[in-house]
């Protein structure tokens, strides 16, 4: 809604006017507020305001003005830059927060300017800042965004990852550790020492009493499964405790990092103990889960059966789109991976057609077993289930499972007769888009070899047509396309992108 100048004078005049009040919590809320929804052809009003207040008396007004500051960047960073010198001295100030503040919007200021951020880094590295857990996680992203940036000379970078190296340790807080945890993580993914070190830490604090402390320890022995599964597996009887935890994220997440490292013996019973558990987690962690799940197909495509099984019965839970979807990829990924699987995945995917309340996940289905039952030896018996999706779904549906047997149809000379039947009783559908691709589909198959052979690819086959390209063409050339007595033989691959184009703008 566009909003008239009138309204925004109204509304910005108070705030304005507080904040050169005397009373700090409303000069503070104020410029908090005004930063929010102010534009950048106002700013200049305010902005002689915020910059004083950085250095204001009181240290509640200072921090609403490093917030505003943080907040203005992402509208007009170059105004905001302009305050570099005021935010640094800040950065010596006694009150933790205000030094958390001012790192963050100098992390900002200097983002594009490498030796200045590292100079920074290097001064803020000499404090001590055990009691300023915020400032001291600000500053270890800021080192990992400087070595990652890969620009550093030889001599910065080690003393960068020596201070990450010294986090490392029992004498920070808990979220200090994890922190430096995660950005050595990023920064050396596969340095076994590096990880050995993170990992040995995360190990000792598994067993914290606080649930926060327990879940940010896993995500982070997570990523380092990734890369070191020997390693992680040494902390396997640890975590299969924690998969009763009463906390369901950090009993999730347990379940995630000891699916990335089971071995092939473990992997049926690790499953029965997941099955009780995944009614009641969260869907971002049954989706995390059944990611994992797919990764051990790598490993081991041998128990592709019992991981099919696993996945029907996920099929079967009531769940978002988003879970129900990462089921179904995981099954066709299985079927990419393991030929063997293939009838085995598709009567899963038939699960998810019989009885799925998305529709974009059916059609998807249907897809599938348009491609894939033609590679069985016997596809006969899945074509009744496409079938009942003619009589039991909405349009979208009945469309989509009009053109899988007509592919199939297509792909199986052996099966055209009871596929055409079939689409013979769609020709008195109701619905047009039903009706329509029946008629087309078996004046397709209904065609001489010669013929087929060309009009079926164009019909059936992968090959995408550009139909504004096309559009076009047809627009430039109606002239002489009407004039002529000869069959229209029109080359779909000689249509050029810049027609495409034309077409665009002539829209």
């Amino acid at each position: 809604m566009k909003v008239k100048e009138t309204e925004v004078f109204i509304v910005v005049s108070p705030l304005i006017k507080d904040i050169n009040s005397t009373e700090y919590s409303f000069k503070a809320n104020s410029m908090k507020v005004l930063a929010k929804i102010i534009d950048t052809e106002n700013l200049p009003v305010i902005e002689r305001y915020l910059r004083q207040a950085i250095m204001d008396k009181n240290e509640y007004v200072q921090k609403g003005a490093l917030i505003s500051g943080i907040i203005l960047f992402s509208k007009a960073s170059e105004n905001i830059k302009k305050w570099s010198n005021d935010v640094q001295d800040k950065l010596n100030a006694s009150d933790p927060q205000i030094i958390y503040l001012s790192l963050v919007l100098m992390s900002l200021i200097k983002s594009n300017d490498l030796f200045s951020a590292s100079r920074i880094a290097q001064m803020m590295m000499s404090k001590d800042l055990r009691k300023m857990p915020l400032a001291h996680c600000q500053l270890i992203r800021g080192i990992k965004g400087l070595l990652l940036s890969e620009d550093l000379d030889a001599k910065t970078q080690l003393s960068f990852q020596n201070y990450l190296s010294s986090c490392l340790t029992t004498a920070n807080c808990d979220m200090v550790v994890i922190e430096a945890s995660k950005a050595v993580c990023e920064v050396a993914p596969n340095s076994p020492a590096h990880l050995e070190s993170v990992y040995t830490l995360l190990q000792s604090m598994i067993s914290a009493h606080r649930s926060i402390v327990k879940y940010s320890v896993l995500r982070v022995m997570k990523r380092i499964a990734s890369t070191q599964l020997q390693l992680m597996s040494q902390c396997g009887p640890e975590l299969e405790k924690l998969v009763t935890y009463a906390n369901k994220s950090v009993a999730s997440m347990a379940i995630s990092i000891i699916l990335k490292i089971a071995k092939e013996k473990d992997v049926d019973g690790l499953l029965s103990t997941i099955s009780q558990y995944l009614p009641e987690m969260a869907d971002e962690f049954r989706v995390d889960a059944i990611q994992s799940v797919k990764h051990l197909i790598k490993r081991y495509p041998g128990i592709y059966k019992l991981l099919i099984s696993f996945l029907r019965k996920c099929l079967r839970l009531q769940s978002s789109l988003e879970f129900k979807r990462e089921v179904v990829e995981s099954v066709i990924y299985i079927i990419h991976t393991v030929d063997a699987s293939r009838e085995e995945a598709l009567y899963a995917v038939v699960d998810l057609v019989e009885d799925c309340q998305f529709e974009s996940l059916v059609i998807r289905g249907l897809e599938v077993m348009a491609r894939e039952i033609p590679l069985l030896d016997n596809g006969e018996p899945f074509i009744r289930f496409i079938c009942n999706r003619l009589i039991l779904e909405g349009e979208k549906v009945r469309a989509s499972a009009v053109t899988a047997l007509a592919k199939l149809g297509w792909k199986k000379p052996k099966l055209q007769s009871i596929i055409k039947n079939i689409l013979m009783k769609c020709l008195i559908e109701q619905a047009d888009e039903v009706r329509d691709r029946a008629a087309l589909y078996l004046h397709t198959l209904e065609l001489k070899s010669q013929e087929k052979d060309s009009l079926s690819e164009l019909v059936f086959g992968d090959k995408k047509i550009d139909f504004n390209a096309l559009e076009n063409y047809l627009k430039s050339n109606k002239q002489d396309l009407m004039s002529s007595e000869k069959p229209i033989h029109i080359n779909l691959d000689s249509l050029k992108p810049e027609e495409h184009k034309e077409s665009k703008s002539e829209k």
